[in-house]
């Protein structure tokens, strides 16, 4: 039974129940997935959005108000509907104990339609990756047949901007596979990293991977501009200095993610670790670190 906030919402678009009319209140049970949902980690991982702070905040205000305040875009499926965009809303509709929520019915949208509907209204959510923008964007145009430029229109990018999306499915493994563990945090970090020395760029990784700690982009533009000066003027780029190992000291008090955090950090302050920078770069450390242990 929809409440009177949602009868007011229903009124507001013009009426849900008039059948001339594009918005509908539907049960959420007759609602499915879009199998393309350009959102694959939210979609695959039901778990981790439950304990996304922003998500419980969407079901709170939605369970005190009773009322989704913008409908989701279904599309009808048989009896059914298949959601086309607002899988977030409908997600946290459920989870707040809704039965029925708002949405706006778009029977003649091609596949190709309905993937652009979906990832334009996710394209700028925190939440949805680069790799996951850039997967859509290049499914986009391999089943409509579109240029690299006709789908920056649709989106309202510039060229330059969907090309380094285009170019993600040339990154390198390492790349990618620290990418998709959350180490390499943004497109423009992937494609500095791009241009580091394989043998540089995998201890790197490694080391962000025993910390748990992302790559900065502050740390991979300084290699890629090292890595572009060798290549341009060789004699001029002195080899770059083994990374220390952690003092005894610190292998006693400090666990091993830890030390190798510390040795992250060491490697995006480019310095040496003399006794001023060791207690700057501990400070540091603990500082980062501060998040984790409150929790």
């Amino acid at each position: 039974m929809a409440t009177s906030s949602m009868q007011q919402l229903a009124a507001s678009l013009g009426g849900f129940h008039d059948p001339q009319s594009p918005f509908r209140l539907l049960p959420i049970a007759d609602i499915d997935p879009d199998p393309d949902q350009p959102r694959q980690t939210f979609a695959q991982d039901l778990a981790a959005a439950l304990a996304d702070p922003q998500f419980q905040e969407l079901v709170s205000n939605i369970r005190a108000t009773r009322t989704v305040a913008v409908p989701i875009h279904v599309q009808p499926s048989g009896e059914r509907w298949t959601l086309i965009a607002g899988e977030r809303r409908l997600r946290a509709a459920r989870e707040a104990g809704l039965s029925e929520i708002p949405a706006i019915i778009s029977p003649d949208l091609s596949p190709v339609d309905r993937q652009v509907l979906a990832l334009t209204e996710n394209l700028f959510r925190v939440d949805l990756t680069f790799l996951e923008k850039a997967d859509a964007f290049q499914r986009i145009a391999a089943e409509a047949g579109l240029s690299q430029r006709e789908v920056a229109q649709k989106f309202g990018l510039t060229d330059a901007v969907m090309s380094k999306y285009f170019a993600v499915k040339k990154l390198p493994a390492d790349i990618l596979a620290a990418a998709k563990a959350g180490l390499v945090p943004d497109l423009e970090t992937a494609l500095a990293l791009r241009s580091v020395p394989k043998e540089e760029r995998e201890p790197l990784l490694a080391r962000a991977a025993a910390a748990q700690l992302p790559v900065s982009r502050q740390t991979a533009e300084r290699l890629r501009q090292r890595a572009t000066q060798a290549r341009t003027h060789p004699a001029a780029i002195p080899p770059p200095a083994p990374t220390p190992g952690p003092s005894p000291v610190l292998t006693l008090i400090l666990p091993r993610r830890h030390l190798e955090a510390l040795l992250l950090h060491h490697e995006e302050a480019a310095g040496e670790l003399d006794d001023a920078s060791l207690v700057q770069a501990v400070t540091d450390l603990l500082a980062r670190l501060a998040p984790e242990r409150q929790a």
